[in-house]
């Protein structure tokens, strides 16, 4: 076996430095781009060379059909071309066909010309609508086929796929990324699902639909009917697929997580399969986790969160009064021409529009940046306006003072420190090798700004040109009270000590929150150590080991391999004289492609073990803000432009539209000419004029030392704060960051406690989560965590079997019983008639369905009345039903079979002591004497009456201490609040007893449209 290994390695070795000229030889046809040789791992989970053709067809006993070619001698040219004259290959050539290789296709030129298709692409890319005729919605959808062929390749091709999943507005988008053997990698479009229902099932099933079709062709095709090519689904692609995902990204939603866990766990799903049976990871959006490191907090805080709203979020802020009147804005902008401030430019407006927590940096900000402008605006409205915003001027402008403009200062600071950490994560192609690194990074600079250095307080930003802004003092009145902001000699240390204060408290907590969200055991954390930029991390071998067992390799190989390329690949990174995104992605895998070029290099550097865990690496991904963004973009160039369409209709344009720009133009008009001619017959010939716009703007730049624009104050801050915090030390980021300081701030208060103690909670379930994913060390380790784990499974597929069973519940209750059936269940029972004026067809009906009718409401099953659950039913009958549990009917419903049929609810069933005042026994003697009788007509009542003795209530109150719901008392109105009654749950009067028992049951019922409201 090893020596079948070492072969292998060898042949890919071999494989690696030939294969680009064998490609290009050894192709489909003359006329097609794509090669039918290809390398893969086979089923039998060894790597090899084949034929893509032969293995499409089915062909069995060939090792190319079956990409068992593994041998440095197999891996000849005169091979490859003795298959390529094999029978059995061109027989599967032949019925490969064009179903299933659209770049062989005759008869191209039937296809519209790559003029026409150039301006299909042109309007794609530019957000125009490209299907208000037949021929562009084909062609549109042409190259969206084209594009997916390309996905479906590289898919075919892949060794780890990473899914990435979101929904908005009814839709649920997936995109995904593919990695090679070789460590190429492809992102994309997966597709997406409209109108898929609610609930982790749900998601889960539109998942698997959306799956489906990315390893389909001629799906979705417009005219389907009439296209030459029969839609199908390459099921071996859909398998593989289902098989290379290894990790999914998702946000922390519950249905989301519940989803990402059904399509691994067929008892949680009831779907009888694994979605993904290979899904080792179950990544939460890292950029969702920053954001709470601001929400979070500032909400723990009562001061803190008073600032944001009376600063940006409240309606009485002068951020959103600004926002929301053109008029009030013209006046902003007007004083802010005339004050001077840090910036040359002028912002026009606020950005106070409320959409995510982050995004409440910009009007916080632009605030402290303005203050007093926003002041002169203040007044100005105050003064200027009658309306509400006068008002809330007038409060905004009595709570302002100098304590609260400095507070604001560091916390736009501390927001736009957590924003520059949330956009560097919110970035599908963020490279998980440098995760680590921008938590500890970002760690040290909120440390360090508001720490025991208080650097916010000398290093350029919001705090530090507040406290120069402070430094002028302005002064207004409110009738006879002078409010001001700023003092002449500035602001005095011991305001400026208690901000600070109260900004540690959130440094706390936004550590704690960094510990929970970003925690040290999880995979991404590990990959750090592909990190090339940095030295090699001190704790490599523990993260390498982690990846060894998350990913199933050998750690001492693992090991011993990293150390031995991971100097080659650092050298190629400090070669690059850029540093672009994929920096370390890309000298990984040249440092792999120039070791594995030779045999005798690669034989002596061994890169096998290393190789699979970069795939994980490459395929790992921790945002889904790559589905986001096709979100909106989706929403600017399609959905918001168009009233309606067919949900494949807004797929096929959604994904060429997103995916078009990253492909090479002509390839892709190539690939869409030949499905047209796969699939339609010759076009119309049509020409539409091109249209190019848009001029760049020269950037203004900044004179007498003042920054050019606000761009320029956050670049110039942000490297400021970059600078001060650059030789802080690590912080600890494991479990005691998590645990109560030992020397608390004194803003520290209950809420910084509860949420610590939030914070400490989340991080203990994330480290279960990670023992059921089994990627914890054995230090790590523990008995009790697995069970745990165990556990919550279980409580995972009884919440999911409860909510089975409460949707049939909800059916049943929506959908009732219907008219034949009821009559069955009232056939030979009492019935009492409380009809205005019965027809002669009523006491026929009531014969016919064998009722006997009665002349006591207490001895009746099925009440028959004009208006069935109405006000207007009498007070007998309402509570003879409800305490026999009856029928209510209509006369219609008796005679026809239509109107309504209300079955009751028998609450007599319940044990219930019912106490009768002698107050109301007094004056409602007729409907206590029914009760009576009621009681004792209804067969296992277990309702007992009791009479208005004082003493007797007492005794009852005692008895039934423990169980205070067993106990009601019936009284008059005037006696409701009496002491007698004092401290218990159930008094009623007559009608509010009635109200409260009268309650129909829906599964049982008719009400002759089979609709009924779903229980809450």
């Amino acid at each position: 076996m090893m020596a079948a290994n070492s072969e292998s390695e060898s042949a890919q070795s071999k494989w690696d430095r030939l294969s680009a000229k064998w490609l290009q030889r050894f192709r489909i046809s003359p006329t097609c781009a794509e090669s039918w040789l290809g390398a893969a791992v086979s089923e039998d989970g060894v790597w090899g060379v084949g034929c893509k053709r032969c293995k499409a067809a089915g062909v069995v006993n060939v090792a190319f059909a079956d990409f068992k070619v593994r041998t440095v001698a197999g891996l000849q040219a005169i091979n490859f071309k003795a298959h390529e004259n094999n029978l059995h290959h061109r027989t599967a050539a032949a019925k490969y066909g064009v179903g299933s290789c659209i770049n062989d296709v005759a008869g191209i030129n039937a296809a519209p010309t790559a003029d026409e298709f150039n301006v299909v692409v042109d309007a794609v890319n530019e957000g125009k609508a490209t299907c208000s005729s037949r021929k562009q919605a084909k062609m549109t959808w042409c190259l969206s086929e084209a594009i997916k062929s390309i996905d479906q390749r590289f898919i075919g091709e892949s060794t780890a796929v990473s899914l990435f999943r979101d929904e908005r507005n009814g839709r649920l988008a997936i995109r995904f990324r593919a990695v090679t053997a070789d460590l190429r990698t492809h992102c994309g479009t997966l597709g997406q699902q409209r109108d898929f229902g609610t609930g982790a099932r749900n998601i889960t099933l539109a998942s698997h639909e959306v799956m489906k079709r990315a390893c389909s062709r001629f799906a979705g095709a417009p005219d389907e009917q009439n296209i030459s090519s029969t839609p199908f689904v390459k099921k071996k692609l859909l398998r593989h697929l289902e098989n290379t995902a290894v990790a999914i990204t998702v946000d922390s939603a519950n249905d989301e997580l519940l989803s990402a866990e059904m399509m691994r766990s067929p008892v949680l799903s009831g779907l009888q399969m694994k979605v993904t049976p290979n899904l080792r990871f179950v990544v939460r959006d890292k950029p969702h986790a920053s954001r709470r490191l601001t929400s979070r907090p500032w909400g723990a805080d009562e001061v803190l969160n008073e600032i944001i709203v009376m600063f940006c979020r409240g309606r009485g802020s002068v951020a959103r009064l600004v926002q929301n009147s053109v008029e009030v804005r013209r006046v902003f902008v007007g004083f802010v021409k005339t004050t001077k401030g840090a910036a040359k430019t002028v912002v026009a407006n606020m950005r106070a529009a409320g959409h995510r927590f982050e995004s409440m940096q910009k009007p916080l900000g632009r605030s402290c940046f303005h203050i007093h402008a926003c002041i002169k605006t203040a007044l100005h409205i105050m003064r200027a306006r009658t309306d509400d915003s006068s008002k809330r001027a007038k409060a905004w402008l009595s709570w302002i003072n100098s304590e609260k403009c400095l507070l604001a200062a560091m916390m736009a600071d501390a927001s736009d420190q957590s924003l520059q950490f949330t956009r560097i994560l919110d970035n599908e192609q963020m490279d998980p090798a440098i995760l680590a690194s921008e938590v500890h990074s970002y760690v040290a600079s909120i440390t360090t700004l508001f720490g025991d250095q208080a650097k916010c307080l000398t290093v350029f930003g919001y705090t530090s040109v507040m406290l120069e802004t402070l430094r002028t003092p302005v002064i207004w009145q409110i009738g006879n009270v002078t409010h001001s902001v700023g003092l002449s000699g500035g602001v005095p240390d011991a305001t400026i000590q208690r901000c600070l204060d109260r900004m540690r408290s959130w440094v706390l907590l936004a550590t704690a929150i960094v510990a929970s969200e970003f925690p040290s055991f999880e995979v991404a954390q590990a990959f750090s150590v592909f990190d090339l930029q940095s030295g090699p991390d001190a704790n490599a071998d523990i993260h390498l080991e982690r990846i060894a067992i998350v990913s199933g390799l050998e750690a001492n190989a693992l090991k011993a391999q990293w150390q031995d390329i991971f100097p080659r690949a650092r050298m190629i990174a400090a070669q690059r004289k850029d540093a672009p995104q994929d920096a370390n992605k890309d000298a990984w895998r040249t440092a792999l492609s120039r070791i594995n070029s030779h045999r005798i290099t690669a034989k002596c550097h061994p890169t096998d073990v290393l190789r699979a865990a970069l795939r994980q690496y490459l395929a790992f991904g921790v945002s889904t803000s790559g589905v986001e963004q096709a979100f909106s973009k989706g929403a600017w160039s399609f959905t918001n432009r168009r009233l309606r369409s067919h949900a494949t209709t807004e797929e096929f344009c959604l994904k060429a539209s997103l995916d078009l720009p990253h492909h090479d133009k002509q390839a892709v008009v190539g690939l869409a000419r030949r499905v047209w001619a796969a699939c339609y017959g010759a076009p119309r010939t049509a020409t539409r004029p091109r249209i190019d716009k848009g001029v760049k703007r020269s950037r203004d730049i900044g004179e007498d030392g003042q920054v050019a624009s606000e761009s320029s104050f956050l670049r110039k801050r942000r490297k400021a704060a970059t600078e001060a915090s650059r030789n802080a030390p690590r912080s600890d980021l494991g479990a005691a960051a998590v645990m109560m300081p030992a020397n608390q701030p004194l803003s520290w208060g209950e809420k910084h406690t509860r949420e610590l103690a939030f914070q400490r909670k989340k991080l203990h379930s994330r480290k279960v989560q990670a023992a059921a994913e089994n990627s914890l060390l054995p230090a790590e380790d523990s008995m009790a965590l697995h069970a745990e784990a165990d556990n919550a499974h279980a409580a995972m597929v009884r919440a999911q079997r409860a909510r089975e069973r409460a949707e049939v519940r909800q059916t049943a209750d929506a959908e009732g019983l219907t008219s034949a059936e009821v009559l069955q269940k009232i056939q030979n029972k009492t019935a009492y008639v409380d009809v205005a004026a019965p027809s002669p067809g009523l006491h026929q009906a009531l014969g016919v369905n064998s009722l006997q009718q009665v002349l006591s409401q207490a001895l009746a099953d099925v009440f028959v009345v004009d208006q069935p659950g109405q006000a207007d039913v009498t007070a007998k009958i309402r509570l003879a039903s409800a305490l026999r549990g009856a029928y209510l009917v209509s006369p219609e419903f008796m005679i026809s079979g239509h109107g309504l049929a209300l079955k009751m609810h028998a609450v007599s069933c319940t044990p219930r002591e019912i106490f009768i005042s002698r107050n109301c026994a007094l004056h409602n003697p007729q409907f206590c004497r029914f009760f009576h009788r009621s009681l004792n007509a209804t067969t296992g009542s277990r309702w007992t009456l009791h009479a208005g003795n004082p003493a007797r209530l007492q005794a009852l109150k005692a008895r039934w201490r423990g169980q205070p719901a067993r106990l009601w008392a019936l009284v008059r109105n005037n006696e409701v609040g009496d002491q007698a009654f004092a401290g218990m749950k159930h008094v009623y009067t007559v009608e509010s007893l009635l109200r409260h028992i009268s309650r129909a049951d829906a599964s049982q019922s008719f009400n002759g449209f089979g609709l009924f409201a779903i229980r809450s």
